[in-house]
């Protein structure tokens, strides 16, 4: 598949699915000197997604702020 493959079918799929590649490719990107960088991008980009759908953005938050405390042990 070369590039232009590649970007045709990322452009042909959903929403969700293109914000899904888009965060982890940004997880991923190698954020040696910022950890949590490419975390925190993820939850942006989330986040706008969420906006951009009219969706009640603090509402999404708040599930993910449920989700990170359900990864914090004492």
């Amino acid at each position: 598949m070369d590039r232009l493959e590649l970007l045709e079918a990322f452009s042909e799929m959903s929403a969700s699915d293109r914000m899904a590649i888009r965060a982890e490719l940004i997880r991923d990107m190698g954020f040696e000197d910022a950890p949590g960088t490419g975390s925190v991008m993820a939850a942006c980009i989330a986040i706008m997604e969420e906006v951009r759908a009219g969706r009640d953005p603090l509402k999404f938050c708040e599930g993910m702020l449920e989700e990170m405390a359900a990864m914090c042990t004492d």
